[in-house]
């Protein structure tokens, strides 16, 4: 029964493809013969360039379109360029396996970044032990300051009441503004430690984004299509390395011939077969109809084939969870 099945579609096949062909022909024909009766009678031209009410017939009892098609991911298939030049040093992923959001897919030669950072980290260290040390001794300073300038008031009492001579009070004066002097030298050099601080903060953060760069990551989940890069190869900055698959439904995307675009529907069901050789392997329905028609972008390769033809895009979704492999060709018959 099944064998019986796939005669009886084949033989579909061939002849709507053999309707398409004579159609075509039919068309050329009239053309050519209104191109003559032109130069006879141009009042005749609209009637003329009708189609046929027996090839209009022949279309509105065709149950059945078939459509080129190609399986793909809804979503877009996406090509990663990489944000970083380099060798490749190594690589995690290859074609097919699954991809998690922010997975390594390669790694660059990152020696320099690497051995960049780590000095900036060191030197981070260094600065804050540094400024460490600077605020001890302004504690220090700001502590004698403050002792210094309680025994000056004091002093000052003495002196008032004749009990502590001028000359004390002037040297201790002078020692309470070195004192003074010294912890505000002591916070501008806190300040400037802070400051540099900072700013190797920023350059170390620059260096992490660099080396970060070298690390080729998925920029989605999805599956991995191709990866053109192996251990050992020169990357320039911004060039492809992988197509991926964004993580969704996997439809299919296809094309039917612009003398069938207008009974086109959203809900047809589909069969989706090996091109030629009957074997159906997944079942769908359309639900998406291009609003316009455009050039052929989906060709079988089958001698003879017009690539000049308008075709309609349709979207097809797959039911169930069908074993299907995106980028594939297939045979997609349309009840109408």
């Amino acid at each position: 029964m099944h064998q019986k099945n796939n005669q009886k579609m084949t033989q579909l096949i061939k002849n709507q493809k053999y309707f398409i062909s004579m159609t075509r022909f039919i068309l050329f024909a009239a053309l050519i013969i209104t191109a003559a009766g032109c130069s006879n009678n141009n009042e005749n031209t609209a009637q003329d360039n009708k189609m046929p009410d027996a090839v209009l017939d022949d279309i509105k009892l065709i149950t059945e379109i078939i459509a080129t098609g190609k399986i793909e991911p809804e979503g877009t298939i996406l090509k990663l360029a990489s944000p970083s030049g380099g060798i490749v040093k190594e690589v995690y992923r290859y074609e097919g396996e699954s991809l998690k959001q922010g997975e390594p897919i390669a790694l660059l030669d990152n020696d320099l970044e690497r051995i960049r950072l780590e000095q900036l980290v060191k030197q981070m260290e260094s600065e804050r032990i540094r400024t460490g040390i600077e605020k001890l001794a302004l504690a220090e300073a700001e502590i004698r300051l403050k002792n210094k300038s309680a025994l000056l008031e004091s002093s000052k009492r003495l002196a008032a009441g004749g009990s502590e001579s001028l000359q004390n009070i002037e040297d201790l004066m002078t020692e309470t503004e070195a004192l003074r002097l010294f912890v505000e030298r002591q916070r501008l050099s806190v300040s400037i430690s802070t400051t540099r601080i900072s700013e190797l903060q920023y350059q170390a953060d620059y260096a992490r984004a660099e080396a970060e760069k070298k690390i080729l990551r998925a920029p989605s989940e999805g599956i991995l299509l191709d990866i053109s890069i192996r251990p050992g190869m020169a990357v320039t900055q911004y060039s492809a390395y992988a197509e991926m698959a964004p993580a969704g439904r996997t439809i299919v995307r296809a094309e039917v011939d612009e003398l069938f675009a207008d009974r086109l529907r959203q809900g047809q069901k589909v069969i989706i077969r090996y091109p030629g050789t009957g074997q159906e392997i997944a079942r769908g329905e359309v639900y998406y109809l291009s609003p316009f028609l455009s050039g052929k972008s989906l060709f079988t390769g089958q001698t003879g084939e017009q690539e000049d033809r308008l075709v309609r895009e349709v979207k097809i979704q797959l039911k169930g969870n069908p074993s299907v492999i995106v980028n594939t060709k297939v045979e997609c018959i349309i009840e109408i």
